[in-house]
């Protein structure tokens, strides 16, 4: 049990290459989870992609929708710090196999989005990174960053907030 507050995992590995799998599950209670994020080295393959999987509880003939806001940041995440950040990640959104959503360019239009659910807004001026402003339906959700440069590599950072 999680004493409400911000948490932070961290899952390295010593190999030299491999995937690791991090699960973190609401059970109940009060709170509810808001944003889920993750950062690792995209690569320009397939088998490099970056996979964040959500799912939404209820039933999937519920007419409920969960708005939510995801990205993924590249380029801005040098103002971090970050070296190698990849310059310019794709976002998909699949429901199982069926692709429903693609990102390459995220719109500036979407910084008061990211005002209002963020709290970070990425000021520059360049659209490199990806964003998508969703209605989640109950069910699985699986977002994908990928290399839109498929002989590119960097740091990505994949978030996923609840509105």
């Amino acid at each position: 049990t999680l004493a409400p507050g911000s948490w932070t995992f961290v899952a390295n590995t010593t190999a030299a290459a491999g995937a690791v799998l991090v699960e973190l599950y609401q059970t109940g209670g009060e709170g509810r989870l808001v944003n889920l994020s993750a950062r690792a080295l995209l690569r320009p393959t397939d088998s490099g992609a970056v996979i964040v999987g959500a799912v939404v509880a209820g039933a999937e003939t519920d007419r409920k929708r969960l708005p939510a806001y995801v990205r993924a940041v590249g380029p801005e995440l040098t103002v971090f710090g970050i070296r190698n950040a990849h310059a310019d990640p794709r976002l998909e959104r699949y429901r199982g196999a069926t692709l429903l959503d693609v990102n390459d360019d995220r719109p500036l239009s979407l910084r008061p989005v990211e005002r209002r659910v963020t709290g970070w807004v990425i000021e520059s001026n360049s659209t490199s990174s990806a964003g998508l402003e969703l209605l989640l339906a109950p069910g699985a959700t699986t977002l994908v960053a990928k290399s839109q440069d498929r002989a590119a590599e960097g740091t990505v950072l994949v978030e996923l907030y609840r509105e």
